[in-house]
């Protein structure tokens, strides 16, 4: 077996368990907000994301799903090929809900870089390891590639307009935001579900992505309420927005 489907059969094993896990251990409790290293104490495990796709953004694939009241009631099952149709498959995908993430750095220029990404995915508790996708074509590659670090925010549920801001091909994403300043100079976004700041560990070619693996060094969870994406549409756990 090749290396780099080695690593796509492990991601989606750990994504497979986290969608176990989820499953069993229903909503979880409510707690204060707090920090905690991510080779000491806390509980590195209380908030992870998950997901078995490997696209642009949630945001970018909203727009090529069409209309959910046009989807089959009914089971449709589709051979994957490599003549497969990547409209139908991305409407498959999207019947996995996911939550949203925006994934932050800076280079060693100073040059700041934000994506919006639903391909996050927690990987182990010892060492604490993370893991999400980015697009060969995406236009931020070269400051995640060479970054020494970058910052997951799990978005809250009142933040879908950040969710479009980071998923735009805008000139300055950060323009007008109150920005904090994480490990490696990482801008950080205030009012997250969750804030996970990471040294880059590896990066791994996967298709037209890469995987890039990080080490949690220090992270922070809150009692909000999370964006989730489905069916090419944002939303609270409850409701649409």
């Amino acid at each position: 077996m090749e290396k780099t489907d080695k690593i796509i059969l492990l991601f989606c094993m750990f994504s497979r368990q986290i969608a176990v896990t989820r499953m069993q251990t229903g909503a979880m409790a409510a707690r204060p907000d707090h920090w905690g290293g991510g080779c000491g104490g806390g509980h590195i495990d209380t908030w992870t994301g998950a997901s078995v796709r490997a696209d642009k953004s949630a945001e970018a694939v909203a727009g090529s799903l069409g209309d959910p009241a046009a989807w089959p009631e009914e089971d449709t099952f589709r051979r994957a090929s490599p003549a497969i149709d990547s409209r139908e498959f991305r409407t498959a995908l999207a019947r996995f809900p996911t939550g949203v993430t925006v994934v932050t750095a800076c280079s060693g220029e100073g040059r700041l870089a934000g994506v919006t990404v639903n391909s996050f995915c927690s990987v182990s508790l010892a060492p604490p390891l993370l893991l999400w996708c980015l697009s060969r074509t995406a236009p931020s590659r070269s400051v995640f590639s060479g970054a020494s670090h970058f910052a997951i925010h799990v978005l809250a549920a009142d933040q879908g307009r950040l969710s479009r801001r980071f998923s735009r091909g805008a000139k300055d994403k950060f323009a007008g935001l109150e920005l904090g300043e994480g490990l490696g100079g990482a801008p950080l976004l205030d009012g997250v579900v969750a804030l996970f700041e990471c040294r880059r560990a590896k990066l791994h070619d996967a298709g037209d992505h890469f995987i890039i693996l990080g080490t949690v060094e220090r992270y922070r969870y809150s009692r909000r309420e999370p964006l989730v994406f489905h069916a090419g549409d944002l939303g609270g756990l409850g409701r649409r927005r």
